[in-house]
């Protein structure tokens, strides 16, 4: 019995599930008229929803850039707060700290956000598997992306993917798993192909 056969089916497995990307959770509140948004802005660094975030300017540099390029190659433009259409928050789910160590989600932060966002789950009930706990579960290294209504900076639209950025990735790897998560996320975008 020759294992040449067997050896190159094991290997064929673990590059198939290896090279499989998860799908994005998405939730959206359906009359929210999403075909007619052209323009978008961020939600100010400075603002309740990003207070509690943690993360290096570095990070969010890179997510910003990722929204960016993927919104703009979707044929949106950035403008100012005032002028915009939907307005873009996120939010990059970290550990709490315990000396050195990150143990488990940051709960805290987490809730203090989806209020600064104006998140209610039951509001946003179209999008895929919206009941779903894809949408539900959230472990540390999970990237949340809100598009925000400007007029009340309610949240319309919801996804969720788990980024999970390792200490040894390089600069150009994390952006790389940013970038992929974010063309994820926003494939799902309605009214518009992402």
């Amino acid at each position: 019995m020759s294992l040449h056969p067997l050896i190159v089916g094991i290997l064929i497995l673990f590059l198939t599930g290896c090279s499989l990307q998860k799908s994005a959770g998405v939730r959206y509140q359906e009359k929210f008229d999403f075909g007619s948004v052209r323009a978008y802005s961020f939600l100010p660094r400075d603002s309740a929803a990003n207070e509690e975030q943690n993360i290096s300017d570095v990070m969010r540099n890179n997510i910003e850039l990722a929204l960016e390029q993927v919104l703009d190659d979707s044929g949106f433009h950035y403008t100012e707060a005032r002028q915009s259409d939907l307005v873009v928050a996120y939010h990059l789910v970290q550990g709490k700290s315990h000396g050195p160590f990150q143990i488990g989600v940051n709960h805290q932060a987490l809730k203090r956000y989806n209020l600064g966002v104006k998140y209610c789950e039951y509001c946003l009930k179209s999008g895929s598997d919206p009941g779903s706990r894809k949408l539900r579960r959230l472990d540390v290294g999970t990237l949340i992306l809100d598009l925000l209504d400007p007029d009340n900076q309610r949240s319309v639209w919801r996804s969720i993917y788990p980024v999970k950025i390792k200490a040894e990735d390089n600069s150009r790897k994390v952006q790389e798993k940013i970038q992929t998560a974010i063309a994820l996320m926003l494939a799902q975008y309605p009214g518009k192909s992402a």
